[in-house]
C-alpha cells in the first residue's frame, strides 16, 4: 500500500519527461492529445528544446477547443509542472500558461474546486 502512495505522489510532481498517457483516464485518441499537450507544455516551459515556444501555448489552446475533454487533464498537467519543480523559469512560464490557459476556458465543474 504504501508503495502505491509513492507511485501516485511521483506521478503528480515535475518531470522532464512526456508522460506517456494522460493523467486523467480517457480514450485512446484523447489520451495520446494529452500525451502532446504535455510535450507542448515541457517545451513551453523549457523543459525540452523546441523550435518556437511562443506558439505551444496557442496550439495547446486549439486542441483543448477542439477537444472539452482535454480542458482537466490541462490544469493537472499545469499543476503537476508546478509541484516540485526548482527551476525559476520553468515555473514561470507554467504560471503563465496557467494564466493564459485560465482566462481562455474554465475547467469543469468538478474540477473547478480544485482549481480556485
Amino acid at each position: 500500500m504504501k508503495n502505491k502512495k509513492v507511485l501516485i505522489d511521483l506521478k503528480l510532481k515535475h518531470q522532464k519527461f512526456v508522460i506517456p498517457r494522460s493523467i486523467l483516464s480517457m480514450d485512446k485518441r484523447l489520451s495520446k492529445l494529452g500525451e502532446r499537450l504535455h510535450n507542448s507544455l515541457l517545451g513551453y516551459c523549457g523543459d525540452l528544446i523546441m523550435g518556437f515556444p511562443a506558439t505551444l501555448v496557442e496550439g495547446s489552446l486549439k486542441t483543448i477547443l477542439a477537444h472539452r475533454a482535454l480542458v482537466d487533464e490541462q490544469y493537472i498537467q499545469l499543476f503537476k509542472h508546478l509541484t516540485g519543480n526548482t527551476g525559476k523559469q520553468s515555473t514561470g512560464r507554467a504560471w503563465q500558461f496557467l494564466s493564459i490557459l485560465s482566462s481562455t476556458v474554465a475547467p469543469s465543474d468538478e474540477f473547478e474546486d480544485y482549481v480556485i
